[in-house]
């Protein structure tokens, strides 16, 4: 094979390689990007629920009391139906 031709295939690999190592970089940038993006997201979702959690309006510093608002920042975040019971006039609402 002529020198000249063997650069020319040598130079196209390289080309070639070069654009996929490339496109490898960009792709890779990308999904950087967008798994940093996702876990500002989550934080700033954690931070929304987190504040819905504060319980400003119930009165009360009992252990049981303590005990059942750490239950209800466990099911808060989920889909789950939850039954609420108590004494007539306890206000379960």
């Amino acid at each position: 094979m002529p020198s000249r031709e063997r650069t020319w295939r040598s130079s196209a690999r390289s080309g070639a390689r070069w654009q996929s190592l490339s496109k490898n970089a960009w792709a890779f940038g990308e999904v950087t990007d967008l798994k940093n993006k996702l876990t500002l997201e989550k934080l700033y979702l954690e931070g929304e629920i987190r504040s819905e959690l504060k319980f400003e309006e119930i009165v009360g510093k009992s252990e049981a009391l303590r005990r059942v608002l750490e239950q209800v920042e466990t099911v808060a975040p989920t889909d789950s139906t939850v039954l609420i019971y108590g004494e007539t006039g306890t206000a379960r609402s």
